[in-house]
């Protein structure tokens, strides 16, 4: 990330956002729910009413270990078991972005894709014979117009990524 998110972390602190054992708590004591989802974020009041707003995990981290340098260099948090919503400490790992998009990548075994190399083959077919438009394709798939795009643009599911067996 960046001074931005490294700023906001601190802010958290500022506002006495802390642990016990496993949870976060706000200044006030009360225990933040650890959302159960990947992108479940927290969000804090500052003293003018404004809001701020980080992810569950990245805060975890950043309170558990006062690790400034993996936001300032910004590095990614990678859920060691590939649930994103276990956020105990030790399966949370700071890599690389390219690292951690190398990981998700494999598509058919990460556990949050919808599609297949053969549903992905028929988004390609389908929109090569002009009859469906992407947003025909993504009500037909199940997946966002966006990700349509990029299936067929080849920038995600490239085809050299397929092993056949």
């Amino acid at each position: 990330m960046t001074q931005k998110q490294l700023d906001i972390m601190l802010q958290f602190k500022n506002l006495g956002y802390h642990l016990v054992e496993d949870s976060i708590y706000t200044g006030a004591g009360k225990e933040v729910r650890n959302p159960l989802t990947s992108y479940g974020s927290v969000c804090g009041t500052l003293a003018n009413g404004g809001k701020i707003y980080a992810q569950y995990y990245r805060l975890k981290y950043f309170l558990t270990t006062g690790d400034e340098d993996f936001l300032l260099r910004g590095l990614d948090i990678h859920h060691v078991n590939g649930d994103p919503t276990d956020n105990r400490i030790e399966n949370l790992q700071v890599i690389s972005r390219e690292d951690h998009n190398s990981l998700h990548k494999s598509h058919e075994s990460h556990h949050n894709s919808k599609l297949t190399y053969e549903l992905v083959r028929r988004i390609r077919e389908d929109s090569s014979s002009k009859r469906f438009s992407y947003s025909q394709l993504s009500n037909k798939y199940g997946v966002t117009k966006s990700q349509i795009g990029k299936i067929i643009r080849q920038e995600q599911w490239k085809p050299k990524n397929h092993k056949e067996k």
